[in-house]
Formats: C-alpha cells, structure tokens, sequence
C-alpha cells in the first residue's frame, strides 16, 4: 500500500487544500474536497497542471412588484378576478416563486413559477397570474411579499335603469339647471350592489316643458350597502331641448338607457 498526499490550489484565495489517501497498487480511487464559499466570483482549481473552474453565484432573492386586479376592482358575485404581478429576482440563482398569495389573511399556494437569476445587475422577471372566484360578498385584501391591492365583490352589477326595472333600488333624479342632474337612491336589497350610470343614459322630463337631459361622463360608479339611502349626488348632463325651460330642482325625470322616438321633441 502506498500512502499519497494529493494538493489542489485554488486561485481566486491562493490557498492550498491537501488531504492524504491511501492507494494500494492498481487501484483507482477518487478524491473529493468540499469547500464552502460566501463569496459570489469565479474560483479555479488547480491540480497536477490541470485546471478548473466553478462559481458561486448569491442565492435567489425574491421580490413582488405591485399587485394588479384584473379586470376591475369591483366584482359581481361568482365572477372570477386575475391576481396579477412580476416576480424578479435579484440574486444570481434560479428562484422558485410558490406563494404564498395571501387573501384576507388565508395564505393560498400557487403553482410553481421558476424565476432566473440576474444577468448583468439586470434582475430576471416573470408575470404571474392567479385566477380567484370569491364565494362571499365583501372587501377582499390580497398581499403578496408585502405588496397589497384590494377588490370589492358585490351581490349584483347594474345599469341604472335596470336597477330601478328590477326593483332592487328606487331611484329619484331631480333637476339641476343646464349642466347636471341630481340623483337620490333607496337601496331595496340585503347585498351590497353596484350601480353604474352609463355615458348617454338618458332623463326625460315628467314635464313637458322642461329640458331632456344627458348623462355625459364616460362612467359613473356608485356602491350601495344593503338598504342605504345615498345623499343628493351631482352628475355632470347635457340638455337635448333647447327650446324648453331649464330644469329645477322641483322637475322631476325618467330614466332610460336609449332616446325613446320622441326625444327632442317639441
């Protein structure tokens, strides 16, 4: 038997590592050295002449840009909302994104997204989308890494007129002079709904001789809470009729979602 000495350099430390063995003749046998290093650079090793090398890169360091809510913040009950946002990772390791994705404080698991490492200082990046249904009306809070974003869910999404159709609210609608009406409404539920005043919803005078008026804003979104009452609320409108008087806040009106045959009319 024959006893050896075998010794690796390594580079980037200058330092020696040698271990002993024992080698009987003919046989082969391997060597392993085991080093732990904390700092991220290229070592070579160095044995006999021959060269190699290896890297320690930093482990993977996960982050979470700012949740979205897709595709709104309101929803109607049993719809489903996308959770939505980047993951990137600042350390040079591969990362593996899991969750937890956290929802009024239960902490869900997604599936598995690998995140690459850094590049060149660059952070490596992936979208990632978790799809939800609620099964409860109310607000709902969702954070992941730190970052938060909220949705509200409710029993239903109307239309202002079919709100009124339906019975689930009663709504009052006032005049306002030339540039806007006044709605009142009485929630008739025991859900929480959401009440959407459309561009171009329209309010015929229950007078004759009052002004037709316009709803003009892109959109106008109300949330009313079982049974509420809301306040008198401004909304920006247009007249149609100009050769009629401007509306008062005694003028009362109708409300549709299209120009019945006669608007305009004298």
């Amino acid at each position: 038997m024959t006893a050896y000495l075998i010794g690796i350099g390594l580079e980037t430390t200058n330092r020696a590592l040698t271990k002993g063995i024992d080698v009987l003749p003919g046989d082969t046998k391997t060597v392993i050295f085991e080093q732990t290093k904390q700092t991220p650079v290229n070592y070579t090793v160095e044995l006999d002449g021959q060269t190699g090398e290896f890297t320690v890169v930093t482990l993977a360091d996960l982050r979470v840009y700012e949740v979205y809510i897709r595709p709104e913040s309101i929803l109607q009950l049993g719809d489903q909302v996308d959770i939505e946002f980047v993951v990137a990772n600042r350390g040079e390791a591969e990362g593996t994104f899991v969750g937890p994705i956290n929802i009024n404080g239960v902490p869900l698991s997604a599936s598995a997204v690998n995140i690459p490492g850094k590049k060149e200082g660059i952070p490596g990046e992936k979208f990632v989308s978790f799809p939800f249904i609620p099964d409860k009306t109310g607000t709902y809070e969702v954070e992941v890494y730190g970052e938060k974003a909220t949705f509200r869910v409710v029993f239903k999404k109307l239309e202002l007129s079919e709100a009124v159709n339906s019975g689930l609210i009663q709504a009052t609608v006032s005049g306002a002079g030339m540039q806007s009406v006044g709605l009142e409404m009485v929630s008739t539920s025991n859900e929480p709904l959401c009440i959407i005043v459309l561009p171009m919803t329209m309010f015929i005078s229950q007078t004759s001789s009052v002004q037709n008026m316009m709803s003009v804003r892109s959109e106008t979104t109300f949330i009313l809470e079982p049974r509420e009452s809301t306040e008198y609320f401004p909304l920006e409108a247009t007249c149609v009729s100009m050769d009629r008087e401007v509306p008062s806040k005694s003028n009362r009106f109708t409300i549709v979602n299209y120009p019945p045959a006669s608007w305009g009319a004298s």
